[in-house]
């Protein structure tokens, strides 16, 4: 038997059947750019683009202008923002279509014009298939445009939409492109996955005085909350439902960590309480992150890999993983370091990406820190505004004022956290380059929001290029991300070897080791030393850093390791 909860929503929704009013993604698109006060369009049809030209037909803010040919179109709204100085939008179909507006677009790179190229596509489940009219439209554009789309979702249109008129009037104008594939009937409920979780169906219905009723089945008893977000960005009203399972975490896939040998005699140690680590897979729900070439979305990528950095790290004694993100949903930045702070008393906060860049060539993974002042390097400082636009694409409303003085505060008791930061990210850093390419060999700073915690090391890891198409598939490999977990834990284990907050297992534990030396007497060996505390002599000169042709001598302070 399912369990129901209800809820109602506090705004009038109007609703059509059971499920919800029917959506088309045309109409989003054309709803979108009318939200960006498009008022002019030059598009050539086509029929991957059909349904984006009958949805224009019932616009009263967008005049479609017919072109003769694709590149006229292409000039055309190259000459509207010449003239205007707004953002000039051209559409064409898939295949040739699109690929007769690279000249428009290349001409618009290079003189610096802000254009925005919306092209139909084949159907999502054809790309890389072969299908009829299909082309690399994304990655035949990349070398002269801001940036590329390849809209995978159609939810995602507001958003790309509202992303891409920014990116091409922001800066040194330029063009962008969305590419977007056959548009898809939906409705709002049929976007909401079911599989893996509690939520069984979602059922709505208007009701006499104009609220929408919103029942949920459950297939087990969960706790739910409800809070309204206010207007933000693109996004009118928005009810959000929270389900808690009391008393019990989320469920975390199980990864078989390698296995770590240890000293026995640390198995006999009670000593100490556990270092807490929190990971923090970036980005999720309404916020995707970045988006690869062939749909790979950022947030389900992160949440794998911290999913099995929290494996590793569970299998390591005196370490307690916690997982900011268990799911697929959104959390506000101020939230995540507040809550690896305030809720887990975290003593390592490590948030976990997958970006992007406009060159699809970038590659390679970084370690970050946050700077007080600027940015290690232009990157750095795009990829830190990257991520701290994910609080306006969740529709959390921030007042930087607030944010300022809160920052200034914080600065004043960062010095230490800071500087152990760059300890433990330079450690995850190096662990991380013997396994997979780094696009620095040295950890960056700049200043992402999630990073200002005043008490606690902070890092922000980019586990490598989404926008590149190796690095895509790569972070999409199970090997792949096991590996680079793997180096992550060894990195944040060697940091904790060497600085171990006090009270912990890792302290009691570095205690006994240093406590064990022993101040070479005349004429002793090392052969007779390790014989002498029972321990391998091999071990003995490891622990010591010697090695064959090193000599001994008297008074010198040897580290015994643990037999």
């Amino acid at each position: 038997m399912s369990e129901t909860t209800e809820t109602k929503a506090v705004t009038s929704t109007k609703a059509k059947g059971e499920m919800g009013p029917s959506m088309l993604g045309s109409e989003m698109l054309v709803k979108a750019l009318e939200g960006e006060g498009v008022d002019t369009l030059f598009a050539y049809p086509g029929g991957a683009s059909m349904e984006f030209h009958q949805a224009l037909t019932r616009s009263k803010q967008i005049r479609t202008i017919l072109p003769r040919h694709e590149q006229g179109g292409a000039f055309a709204a190259e000459g509207y923002a010449r003239a205007t100085g707004r953002a000039g939008v051209c559409m064409a179909t898939s295949g040739p279509g699109a690929t007769n507006l690279v000249t428009g677009i290349a001409d618009a790179f290079m003189d610096s014009i802000p254009l925005v190229a919306i092209t139909g596509q084949v159907p999502q489940a054809m790309i890389g298939k072969g299908g009829f009219q299909e082309t690399d439209f994304f990655g035949m554009t990349l070398p002269v445009v801001k940036h590329s789309y390849l809209v995978t979702d159609v939810n995602e249109i507001p958003t790309v939409v509202k992303q891409a008129f920014k990116i091409a009037t922001s800066g040194r104008p330029g063009p962008v492109v969305i590419d977007i594939p056959n548009a898809q009937k939906t409705r709002a409920l049929d976007l909401v996955d079911f599989k893996g979780g509690p939520l069984v169906n979602v059922r709505s219905a208007a009701q006499s005085n104009g609220d929408l009723r919103v029942v949920l089945d459950l297939d087990r008893k969960l706790n739910p909350k409800s809070f309204l977000l206010k207007p933000s960005e693109q996004y009118g009203h928005r009810l959000v439902i929270d389900l808690e399972q009391s008393g019990k975490a989320a469920p975390v896939a199980v990864v078989k960590p390698a296995s770590v040998s240890q000293p026995k005699s640390y198995s006999s140690m009670g000593s100490g309480r556990d270092i807490v680590v929190a990971i923090d897979a970036g980005h999720g729900g309404e916020d995707p992150g970045a988006i690869g070439a062939n749909g790979t979305r950022e947030k389900d990528v992160v949440l794998q890999i911290s999913r099995r950095i929290y494996n590793v790290l569970k299998a390591e004694k005196g370490v307690k993983p916690v997982l900011i993100r268990t799911g697929d949903y959104f959390i506000p930045l101020a939230t995540r370091r507040d809550n690896a702070r305030r809720k887990y008393n975290a003593d390592l906060f490590v948030s976990v990406h997958a970006d992007a860049f406009h060159n699809h060539r970038a590659r390679g993974a970084s370690v970050f820190a946050l700077s007080r002042s600027g940015a290690t390097s232009t990157l750095a400082r795009v990829l830190a505004e990257q991520e701290n636009q994910s609080d306006a694409i969740g529709g959390v409303q921030i007042d930087n004022s607030d944010e300022m003085v809160t920052s200034v505060i914080y600065d004043l008791a960062m010095e230490g956290s800071m500087e152990h930061s760059i300890k433990v990210g330079s450690m995850v850093l190096r662990e991380m380059g013997g396994v997979t390419h780094l696009h620095k060999k040295h950890l960056e700073q700049a200043g992402f929001a999630v990073l200002k915690s005043p008490d606690i090391p902070s890092i922000l890891v980019e586990t490598g290029f989404i926008s590149n198409p190796t690095e895509e598939r790569n972070l999409s490999s199970k090997n792949h991300q096991v590996k680079l977990s793997r180096a992550i834990s060894r990195g944040i284990i060697t940091y904790f070897d060497q600085h171990p907050p006090p009270g912990t297992y890792f302290a009691a534990r570095k205690l006994q080791q240093d406590s064990q030396k022993h101040r070479i007497a005349r004429g002793e060996t090392l052969s007779e030393i390790a014989h002498r505390y029972r321990v391998d002599l091999v071990s003995l000169m490891q622990s010591n850093q010697l090695n064959n042709t090193d000599v001994i001598r008297e008074g010198q302070v040897l580290r015994i390791p643990n037999s």
